[in-house]
């Protein structure tokens, strides 16, 4: 084997990537050679969190996916991609399950001012960041009222325009 196809025989290689992106999640792929990566590779990878960790288990599928296709790009495997989702992965693992929890209960009004005080308090870029979100009334575009009407209803009361 020449010195230059030894670079990208494995899957961190390939796209040039740390220990610490693809590595840190999947280390058991990342040891083996990108061309001998097969479907049940990915499987243990991704059953242990696919219905615990949903969202994360999703997104590493994806990059393992993007990274065997590179690596087929550049002539380091043939075939098959094993963590291909469509016609593939979706027939051995379960629809990956949506965001569950809902959105948050809203702050009483009574209460915002009290809260508020309490984010100023804090050196916090994030508590900043929040204040201003709450001090923010919603973009231009997202309100809207009808001209010279009581309700927003175009359907019922004629044509509305956002507020400006």
């Amino acid at each position: 084997m020449a010195e230059g196809e030894e670079l990208g025989s494995n899957l961190l290689q390939v796209l040039d990537r740390s220990p610490t992106d693809l590595g840190a999640l999947a280390p058991l792929l990342c040891a083996k050679p990108v061309d001998t990566i097969a479907t049940d590779d990915v499987l243990a990878v991704l059953k242990p969190i696919w219905t615990t960790k949903a969202e994360t288990a999703s997104r590493m599928r994806g990059r393992i996916e993007k990274v065997l296709d590179a690596a087929k790009v550049k002539g380091f495997r043939e075939g098959e991609n094993p963590a291909r989702w469509r016609g593939h992965l979706d027939h051995l693992l379960p629809r990956p399950s949506k965001l569950s929890r809902g959105h948050h209960a809203a702050m009483p009004y009574e209460e915002v001012a009290a809260f508020v005080s309490k984010l100023r308090d804090r050196e916090a870029t994030s508590a900043l960041a929040l204040e201003l979100r709450i001090l923010t009334p919603p973009a231009p575009a997202k309100s809207w009222e009808c001209v010279g009407q009581k309700s927003i209803s175009p359907k019922k009361f004629g044509r509305c325009q956002p507020t400006v």
